[in-house]
């Protein structure tokens, strides 16, 4: 018989050498944050604990938020409400936060609202530290719809407070999206249907934190278009201390991408898209130059995605392909996670609410996720039964250099939690040196903790 010391030295050695699980469900969650029906957004430490902390939208119904919130980014406590949804407003806001336009060290709010004042929209800047308005401006005229997208871009004038940037897309793109979906083929000639529409082709407005004056603008080339659509930030690529904005149309116009710069508004360069988004990817291919996301979407329709690309910001050739885990959703999220697993190259993550594998007459049961390998999950085919906006839901990491998962999450088959809504890399919250991620379901934000990736699978 094995003295006990012994004994616990070869048990404490074989459990040492076990893998790190590589397949997380929701049990794994460190800590959740309810009522969560919208955006997450990382920010700097609001309550001096020493961990970033995050901005979220909260509500009762996904989609429409009552509040925003600011919570803790160690344990998703509450901080304070920045903002609460007026009875009688009209219209869903977009919002972005992060930056500081008072300079009192909190980060700052924005707010559009495109319905606002009869449509002529409104974007307002919030203080993060006492909610207060700090900047107000609204549309000039009736349909300019202010507010379609806003966007922190940094101190581009150079006063040492954040400015923002507006758009205004001068149409009412909903209806003619309802009308273009209801076509045989939406792609075509969509772009003179728009035109008949709408006369005015949007444009993008950077603004100062301070006062709310216009800095720069950037007006659109085709009427109806909807210029400004889409906004997203990029890495600064002319190196003059400003990130740069990324700029599109509405995604069934089928025109190319605008690289701005952030400083002034000029046209950098321009990028064919795959019919859906294009976002910074980070530093995929370790060549000091940042790359790309295109989300792919069906040309016809502008609905359904299948794989998305990533592309070289020198080249402009592909890097990786990423398999969307169900290839007809209509909510797969694509986002750069940074260098997670400390190899010098940007990691991308993908969510996806309409994920879903059940039993059926044809195959066998899938498998457990807590049982699974990671190949197995992320080989799996979904299979939704429709009739819901969202099914199971997960979310896949996978590295920027091979191309292949480092880890996943995935929620219990049939649960319809919408896993993959969001998902975002967060600080250290169980202090093992490594940061960690937040992904949103419908109403629910799970954190968890990395595994340890410095021997991922190939």
């Amino acid at each position: 018989m094995l003295p006990l010391v012994i004994l616990t030295a070869i048990l404490g050695h074989t459990q040492a050498e076990q893998p790190p699980r590589r397949v997380l469900v929701l049990a794994d969650a460190r800590f959740t944050i309810p009522e969560v029906v919208g955006p997450v957004v990382c920010v700097r430490d609001c309550n001096e604990d020493g961990v970033a902390d995050l901005f979220l939208a909260r509500g009762t119904r996904h989609g429409n938020a009552d509040r925003i919130d600011i919570v803790s980014g160690k344990d998703g406590g509450l901080i304070r409400t920045v903002w609460s949804r007026e009875k009688k407003a009209v219209g869903e806001p977009v919002w972005a936060a992060g930056g500081d336009a008072d300079g009192d060290g909190y980060p700052d709010l924005i707010l559009g609202n495109r319905r606002a004042a009869s449509n002529a929209g409104e974007v307002s800047v919030l203080s993060g530290g006492t909610g207060a308005v700090l900047v107000r401006k609204q549309g000039l005229q009736a349909e300019q719809r202010l507010g379609a997208a806003v966007l922190w871009l940094g101190d581009a004038d150079g006063d040492g407070r954040d400015d923002f940037a507006v758009s205004s897309v001068e149409c009412d793109l909903e209806f003619t999206r309802f009308l273009l979906e209801r076509r045989l083929n939406a792609r075509q000639g969509a772009r003179e249907f728009m035109q008949d529409r709408c006369v005015a082709p949007g444009e993008v407005t950077a603004c100062s934190g301070t006062d709310g004056s216009v800095l720069w603008r950037s007006i659109g080339t085709y009427p109806g278009a909807g210029f400004g659509s889409v906004l997203s930030l990029a890495s600064d690529v002319d190196h003059d201390g400003v990130r740069e904005l990324i700029v599109q149309p509405d995604l069934h116009a089928g025109l190319p991408a605008r690289v701005l710069s952030g400083k002034t508004g000029t046209v950098l360069s321009t990028l064919e898209t795959l019919f859906g988004p294009v976002l910074a990817a980070g530093d995929v291919d370790a060549d000091n130059v940042d790359d790309y996301i295109l989300v792919s979407m069906d040309e016809q329709i502008i609905r359904y995605t299948f794989a998305s690309s990533v592309i070289s910001g020198k080249t402009r050739s592909q890097l990786m392909s990423v398999k969307h885990p169900d290839e007809w959703s209509t909510h797969a999220r694509l986002v750069s996670l940074g260098d997670l697993d400390s190899d010098g190259h940007a990691d991308i993550g993908i969510g996806d609410t309409y994920f879903c594998v059940h039993e059926s007459l044809d195959r066998a049961s899938p498998p457990d996720p807590r049982q699974a390998g990671l190949g197995q999950m992320v080989s799996l085919e979904s299979r939704p039964r429709g009739g819901r906006p969202w099914e199971s839901g997960c979310a896949v990491v996978y590295s920027g250099k091979s191309g292949q998962p480092l880890f996943g999450i995935w929620a219990e088959y049939g649960s319809h939690v919408g896993l993959g809504f969001d998902l975002l890399r967060i600080d250290d919250i169980n202090t093992d040196g490594r940061d960690d991620i937040l992904v949103t379901g419908h109403d629910t934000a799970y954190a968890f903790a990395t595994p340890p990736l410095e021997a991922a699978p190939k």
